[in-house]
């Protein structure tokens, strides 16, 4: 999110770790994404931003529970990165810009929509860190490599603009399958209008529909740090939820019951357990859903966690926006607003791209040892080096050069500057199989010894024993 605090530690020395403060952080990302639009607009972009809202593949959705299940089985990562219902003030931030459109795909993988309207578009460009795009087969193959037209990252300031970035691989992770483009039988939208989004009414909460069964179904993950401790707080909120399917049921047609599950821990088993039920409309709590501050104070008397959590504060809050958002003020495009409101920070402060003067400057920019182009290793990038106790190199070779020159060019570029380390052993034997890569000369040496006088008349009767030179 990019604002300070967004995720903190609960340990050591406090006056190392900023105080936990979502809710900044998001106004901080706001900001933030209106001065990207704003710059993307300024060289000619129109921003589409593509933000998953399901995980409708079985491969996806398989990556996505053992994420969740990492974050409770393992003691020392049992946090979550990201603020719940981030991703939902991230779209919110795109739509209020006004010149952005914003894709929540529903039914369809995100990664598919991405590359799909790159396909279909000879003009866009994608900006993602993930590798898998590269996994993709473009529908033609008289079309430009779709790895040209993707970045890994940015940096935007007020002097230079916004500068795009790629990564230094191009290509997929091991074992990741291909993905044919040709193969996606649906249709993305032929025209975009800002603020456009397909989804639901139902999915702020990500209340979705089985199209295939007809059934409606609830798959949450952890809500914050704490869930081992306090659990989870989908489980928690649930009479509240039943609300939100009441109210729901009387706008929705067919909505009747729904099918929720989500990861809680079980201290006897010390394992991860997925809760699976039907959950119906009950509409005993409704009251509690007109405004976000009293669902938020419903959900305090339901929580047992005590309020001088910050992390399991924000949670509560968010849950609170989104159950009421989605009840009474259809969903997406009221979120962040309630979500001020359960905090007692509203009003919301209105998006302003002046509060930022830059955007991923903290990183260093390396030169490629090949073409002497830039590649930009991110703050993220440099600190995993430090954890790993790597240094960081003077020189790599780009992804674009690895993906366009043969390694043998490769290595013969880094050399051809380099005096020869002597001669060869395996080319004077002509068997070398560096070729012109090799780092050794191959050239006759030149031999300190005398030339044989009887080889030069053509008689020498020593052949190769001789101690005289024969060339």
């Amino acid at each position: 999110l990019g604002g300070a605090g967004a995720v903190s530690g609960d340990g050591g020395d406090s006056s190392l770790v900023p105080p936990y403060d979502a809710f900044s952080s998001i106004l901080t990302m706001r900001d933030r994404v209106s001065f990207f639009v704003d710059a993307a607009s300024d060289i000619g972009y129109r921003v589409v931003a593509i933000i998953d809202a399901g995980t409708r593949t079985e491969e996806a959705n398989e990556k996505w529970r053992k994420r969740r299940e990492a974050e409770l089985a393992d003691p020392n990562k049992n946090q979550r990165d990201m603020p719940l219902f981030a991703d939902m003030a991230l779209a919110e931030a795109f739509m209020d810009t006004k010149k952005a459109d914003v894709l929540l795909p529903e039914r369809e993988d995100a990664d598919d929509v991405l590359m799909k309207l790159l396909d279909e578009n000879e003009d866009a460009t994608v900006l993602s860190g993930d590798r898998d795009c590269f996994r993709y087969i473009p529908s033609s193959s008289t079309k430009t490599p779709l790895w040209r037209r993707v970045f890994a990252t940015f940096t935007l300031n007020r002097n230079d603009g916004l500068k795009l970035f790629r990564g230094q691989n191009l290509s997929p992770q091991p074992g990741v399958q291909p993905r044919a483009i040709a193969e996606l039988s649906w249709n993305t939208p032929e025209e975009f209008g800002c603020g456009k989004f397909f989804v639901s009414a139902a999915d702020l909460c990500k209340v979705m529909r089985n199209q295939d069964e007809g059934k409606w179904f609830y798959l949450r993950g952890v809500t914050d740090k704490w869930v081992r401790q306090y659990g989870n707080l989908h489980a928690i909120t649930a009479p509240l939820r039943r609300a939100m399917y009441a109210l729901k049921a009387e706008r929705l047609e067919d909505f009747d019951t729904v099918e929720e599950e989500y990861p809680q821990w079980d201290e006897t088993s010390e394992c991860v357990v997925w809760t699976k039920l039907t959950a119906f409309p009950d509409a005993t709590h409704a009251d509690d859903l007109q405004d976000s501050k009293a669902c938020f104070h419903a959900i305090e008397q339901l929580d047992p966690a005590p309020s001088s959590l910050p992390e399991r504060v924000f949670a509560r809050a968010a849950l609170a926006a989104a159950y009421t958002a989605d009840a009474v003020a259809g969903g997406l495009g009221a979120f962040t607003t309630m979500l001020a409101e359960a905090l007692d920070r509203a009003p919301l402060p209105a998006m302003d791209p002046r509060r930022v003067s830059s955007i991923n400057e903290g990183g260093k920019h390396i030169t490629c040892k090949v073409c002497h182009n830039s590649v930009y290793f991110t703050t993220s990038t440099l600190q995993f080096f430090r954890e790993k106790g790597y240094h960081v190199p003077r020189s790599v070779v780009c992804g674009e050069c690895k993906m366009t020159t043969t390694p043998s060019t490769t290595k013969t570029t880094q050399h051809n500057n380099r005096e020869p380390k002597g001669a060869c052993r395996f080319w004077l034997k002509g068997n070398c199989r560096s070729g012109d890569a090799c780092r050794f000369s191959h050239a006759a040496p030149q031999s300190p010894k005398p030339a044989c006088r009887f080889w030069l008349r053509g008689d020498c009767r020593n052949g190769d024993a001789c101690r005289f030179s024969h060339a």
